[in-house]
């Protein structure tokens, strides 16, 4: 026997290994739009390199690759299935978001979801906020971060027309 052939006869058998794990884990079911679809149990490692480069895509190849990654997570074809369904900016991220945290492997909700993606609304907006609404009610002043101290009587009295002071 050669050693060729002992590597042969010798060896772990990786996919027999993964399938039996498969079996085990069973992934999340979500109903959307009425369709009941079962998520990834993990999070394939092509949505996780490609979420990264999408970012820096024009927006037309973000789009089909965008397409493709829910694919990836909620089936082929389903974003088009969705936007029949007349799916809204709001509820497309909730999913986007829920989905990604599933395959992950995260016990999440689609309340947890929805948080995530209002919160993040809501940082992105705050440059935008008027600069009455972005002050403290601390009782802060001039921009300093202390308290203003206490203007003596004699400094703020009103002086009547005509009297020198």
């Amino acid at each position: 026997m050669t050693a060729a052939d002992h590597d042969e006869e010798s060896f772990e058998d990786f996919d027999a290994f993964w399938a039996e794990r498969r079996q085990d884990a069973g992934g999340h079911r979500i109903r959307v739009f009425g369709e009941l679809v079962t998520l990834p149990t993990e999070l394939p490692m092509d949505v996780e390199w490609r979420l990264e480069a999408v970012r820096d895509l024009p927006a037309d190849r973000a789009r089909a690759e965008i397409e493709e990654l829910v694919g990836l997570l909620y089936g082929d074809g389903v974003l088009e299935r969705w936007r029949a369904h007349g799916i809204t900016g709001r509820q497309f991220q909730v999913l986007l978001v829920y989905g990604i945290a599933r395959a992950s492997g995260r016990d999440v909700s689609l309340e947890d979801a929805f948080t995530q993606v209002t919160r993040a609304h809501e940082e992105q907006a705050a440059p935008f906020r008027s600069p009455r609404s972005q002050r403290s009610s601390g009782g802060s002043s001039n921009g300093t971060g202390g308290r203003s101290r206490r203007t003596s009587s004699g400094s703020t009295a009103s002086t009547p027309p005509g009297s020198r002071r």
